[in-house]
């Protein structure tokens, strides 16, 4: 089972392994997008598997909302709301390319969640560090079969290139 190909000589449960990899970054792009809209509907509960840095912006924004009212609360919303989806674009942008092959990609979101985290020790938030904790380490485990596929991806085009023949062997 191990050893099944999915056509492109990349072992399938490698395959499948790095793609699920990659989806924490759906997770925790899809976690924050639920933790701004509780945040915006006044909810007092959020997620902890989401983003520090879009908490705050929805927080920042959510107080700077109730001091000004009329088109000003618009435009503050509208700020938050353009502000948050590039942050989250970011990481679903992470996600599509490193499940398309780009390691670079996935260091990158790791090292952006590992920044991420340091918001949550700002603030001793010691839920926010453990679940940040956890995905890290799980990136980092991820990151094995990321490597593991990019790997067993090379290997045909390696074995494939043609070898001058010696000119001492007639092998016909």
């Amino acid at each position: 089972m191990g050893n099944e190909s999915n056509g492109s000589n990349v072992p399938v449960d490698i395959n499948a392994q790095a793609k699920k990899a990659c989806g924490w970054f759906a997770a925790i792009a899809a976690f924050s997008v639920i933790n701004s809209l509780l945040i915006f509907f006044k909810s007092q509960v959020t997620f902890v598997i989401g983003l520090g840095i879009t908490t705050i912006i929805d927080g920042f924004m959510s107080g700077m909302r109730e001091e000004v009212s009329g088109n000003a609360s618009i435009i503050i919303t509208a700020i938050g709301i353009v502000i948050n989806l590039l942050i989250i674009g970011i990481y679903v942008l992470i996600w599509l390319l490193s499940r398309n092959g780009s390691r670079a990609a996935y260091i990158i979101g790791m090292v952006l969640y590992a920044l991420d985290a340091a918001i949550f020790v700002v603030f001793k938030d010691w839920l926010g560090i453990a679940f940040h904790a956890f995905f890290l380490y799980s990136l980092f485990v991820g990151y094995r079969y990321i490597k593991a596929r990019a790997m067993a991806s090379a290997i045909p085009a390696i074995a494939s290139e043609p070898t001058a023949k010696p000119p001492f062997v007639d092998l016909e």
